[in-house]
């Protein structure tokens, strides 16, 4: 199968493939209507990662550009259960003060969820609950220009963090995710410009069900076939099994 119909074999509650070739609108290819909106300009039109739908394209960011794609808050966004997928190259150094995200729902004061590139240059995942009580998991650290798969997953008990469909953290959470009306954003938090990196992204989806790391993995392989010559296999390991871009 290909990389988006495993996606959707999984009934995403959005998905931006972040293919389109101009314009301000972020195609939703979930069939919920959905859109994104392209912030500030950002360069569509990128190669993608994804060896087994090569006429997918994505979104290159620059940092601390203003540029993103960003979701307006909605009520299908509040749920009690959760997976934040992406495909995501990283190119800037870390910002060791504000960190840099790759999804989010932050709205600036408190955030519901993020995926992100914490300030120690770690992939990470934090969720707050309906009290307020913030949790945080981190996995390995990031190597400039490696295409990663990343995805975060809640399923009301517990968050997980999978790199290349392998899990590498998790911890229990109490109560509810925290609500709230923020956006979705591809790219930053909080609506600032110094937590954009410089980096692509590339099918993004949001779920309101943690996937089993199973259905990750099914998804991962499918990143793998066919060979991409733009993109290298690199020896694999339990913790990040990764592929390495040459744009």
């Amino acid at each position: 199968m290909s990389y988006a119909s495993e996606v959707l074999a999984d009934s995403p509650l959005a998905y931006w493939r972040l293919g389109d070739a101009s314009g301000t609108t972020a195609t939703d290819s979930s069939g919920n209507s959905r859109p994104g909106t392209y912030v500030s300009s950002p360069t569509l039109g990128a190669g993608s990662p994804v060896g087994s739908d090569l006429t997918n394209t994505a979104m290159t960011v620059g940092a601390n550009s203003g540029q993103c794609c960003s979701t307006a808050s909605a009520s299908w966004m509040n749920v009690s259960a959760l997976t934040v997928e992406c495909l995501a190259n990283i190119t800037s150094a870390v910002d060791g003060s504000n960190g840099d995200a790759l999804v989010s729902r932050y709205d600036g004061s408190g955030f519901n969820w993020l995926l992100w590139r914490n300030t120690s240059g770690l992939l990470a995942f934090q969720i707050r609950n309906n009290s307020g009580t913030a949790y945080d998991i981190t996995g390995p650290s990031v190597t400039l220009g490696l295409t990663y798969h990343v995805a975060a997953t809640f399923d009301g008990s517990n968050v997980a963090l999978y790199v290349a469909g392998a899990s590498v953290a998790s911890t229990a959470v109490t109560g509810t995710v925290q609500t709230g009306s923020a956006p979705i954003d591809i790219g930053r938090y909080s609506g600032s410009s110094v937590t954009i990196p410089g980096a692509t992204f590339d099918e993004v989806a949001i779920y309101g069900t943690a996937l089993s790391a199973g259905r990750l993995s099914a998804h991962y392989a499918a990143t793998l076939v066919p060979a991409n010559p733009s993109f290298q296999k690199l020896p694999t390991s339990p913790v990040a099994r990764l592929r390495a871009a040459t744009r």
